[in-house]
């Protein structure tokens, strides 16, 4: 396809053609002079046309499918909230229960080999198992050692973004990337 037969196209041809079409005449586009930047601002302006048209095509029937969604998930979350609370009130007091076992075995005598009776199995329960977990809280974070330190690239972003290219900061490299934006 040649770019001249961009012009040829009127905007139901454009509308109507396949997605590989465009796709295909974009591909063959070529930017070397301010008329091919013309043609390619008309262009974009017919996809961004085409694109409202199809978002038009859709939005009831999206609409309507959202809607239903949200009210089957409410209804779902609704059944499911109740058993939810009840399952972890009780894996909690179970969790308790099993640790405070672990700590009294930790005091108990040792079983040892020349033992009369031999041990019982840990557990006999058949859907719950425990798994020995570690956890954290940060005490005095001006102890904490640089390698667990986190950089803040919330500020990073709003200085370079505040300052451009004469932003200065240790260990960032600043640069252009350009954005295009399009309104129609």
């Amino acid at each position: 396809m040649k770019t001249d037969e961009i012009t040829l196209l009127d905007h139901t041809q454009f509308v109507t053609a396949r997605p590989e079409h465009v796709k295909e005449l974009i591909i063959h586009m070529h930017m070397h002079n301010e008329d091919d930047l013309m043609r390619a601002d008309d262009v974009i302006g017919r996809i961004r046309k085409d694109k409202k048209t199809i978002e038009g095509r859709y939005k009831e029937p999206v609409s309507k499918a959202h809607q239903a969604h949200k009210k089957l998930t409410q209804e779902r979350g609704d059944l499911l909230e109740q058993y939810e609370w009840a399952e972890n009130l009780l894996k909690e007091k179970m969790k308790r229960y099993h640790m405070e076992n672990d700590r009294k075995a930790l005091t108990e005598p040792e079983v040892t080999t020349t033992s009369i009776t031999p041990p019982e199995p840990r557990s006999k329960l058949k859907h719950t198992t425990f798994v020995e977990k570690w956890k954290y809280k940060i005490v005095d974070a001006t102890k904490l050692p640089r390698n667990y330190l986190m950089p803040d690239e919330k500020a990073i972003a709003l200085t370079v973004r505040s300052m451009g290219e004469i932003a200065n900061i240790d260990g960032v490299q600043v640069y252009r990337d350009d954005e295009v934006r399009i309104s129609t």
